[in-house]
């Protein structure tokens, strides 16, 4: 079971201090106040945002971590790595501009939300990854990615997904490729999209294997 912060029916949890947070699970419906604004680690952890803004502004490195943003802004302006991570994005338009890294990393968009990574230009997969738009209008975009390999283990797959009018752009992308480093048994990269105006974005790209 998690360590938790929980700040509800107009409660306050007062932090002013707190940067590293590992193993915690951090609701945050807009019933209470609770300062994630000095947070700049957070590992293996889970933030469940709704209702309300909020602000995770010195956050850094969100390793091995999972987000819900349901309808809901959020102030990532200085998240650099999330690998590992998951983020699902439900009805809402941001935009991580400084995450560059997120090898690994799971992400999900739907209710016509979009999810911008404008930094990220080179994915290393870590496991099994899924990056999935379901919906009309909803928008899985990197702008700039332009190199994405299945990684170094065994059983490792990348699943992309545009479902029921949702689009994933990976315009830039020339290649996507198998390493012939570590266990290469058993990986793949599986493309779909399935439904009317459901789009995956490869205008660019030369070699998949």
């Amino acid at each position: 079971e998690s360590s938790r912060l929980e700040a509800v029916n107009d409660g306050t949890i007062q932090l002013g201090s707190l940067k590293n947070v590992t193993g915690v699970y951090i609701p945050l419906d807009g019933k209470g106040t609770l300062n994630t604004g000095t947070i700049t680690h957070l590992i293996e952890s889970r933030v469940d945002a709704s209702n309300k803004t909020d602000d995770f502004l010195s956050l850094d490195t969100a390793t091995s971590s999972s987000f819900t943003f349901n309808e809901v802004d959020v102030d990532f302006t200085g998240l650099t790595k999330a690998d590992s991570a998951s983020f699902t994005v439900i009805g809402q338009q941001l935009e991580f501009k400084k995450l560059s890294n997120v090898d690994g990393a799971d992400i999900f968009v739907s209710g016509s939300g979009s999810l911008n990574l404008p930094a990220v230009e080179h994915v290393t997969n870590i496991g099994d990854t899924t990056w999935q738009a379901d919906g009309v209008d909803s928008q899985l975009l990197f702008p700039n990615l332009t190199n994405l390999n299945t990684g170094n283990a065994i059983d490792q797959d990348i699943y992309i997904r545009a479902l029921g009018g949702g689009t994933i752009d990976l315009s830039q992308v020339p290649q996507i490729t198998d390493t012939v480093t570590g266990d290469t048994r058993h990986r793949s990269v599986r493309i779909r999209a399935e439904g009317q105006d459901s789009v995956v974005r490869l205008d660019s790209l030369v070699t998949l294997e």
